[in-house]
């Protein structure tokens, strides 16, 4: 019995494991995949869907700061294709992680993402410049 209540100690000792959750944004339009970062958590993993039409043409981009680390997640660079102009698609501060996303820049001026700060990580992705010019 003695021993029983030592292993109950200790497992109380041991925090509680926290899982990280995926948000998944409706589509692929910018204020879909920002209301999906808007609910996610620290950790989270978010998805963006195949875009259709017009649904990956971005007029404005996202921000992602250090205060909310998490993974934007494409489903794949010949999928997922965000196509701007004179923007930054998206911005990150901090150790966030940019995957399986293709990016077409079809006016001078813009940027795929811009990064800042240390630990991020842009894997799995596709960058197409339209306009001639890098």
């Amino acid at each position: 019995m003695g021993l029983v209540k030592y292993l109950i100690a200790i497992l109380l000792l041991i925090p509680s494991l926290a899982f990280a959750d995926i948000r998944n944004a409706a589509s692929c339009k910018v204020s879909d995949v920002t209301t999906a970062i808007s609910a996610s958590a620290n950790g989270d993993t978010v998805t963006i869907p195949t875009c259709e039409g017009t649904d990956g043409t971005w007029t404005s981009g996202i921000t992602l700061s250090a205060d909310k680390l998490i993974t934007l997640q494409g489903a794949g660079a010949t999928n997922t294709v965000i196509s701007h102009g004179a923007i930054t698609a998206i911005s990150i501060t901090g150790a966030h992680r940019i995957t399986g996303i293709g990016f077409n820049l079809t006016v001078s001026g813009g940027y795929d993402v811009y990064a800042r700060g240390k630990g991020w990580r842009i894997d799995h992705c596709s960058f197409t410049n339209l306009v001639g010019t890098s």
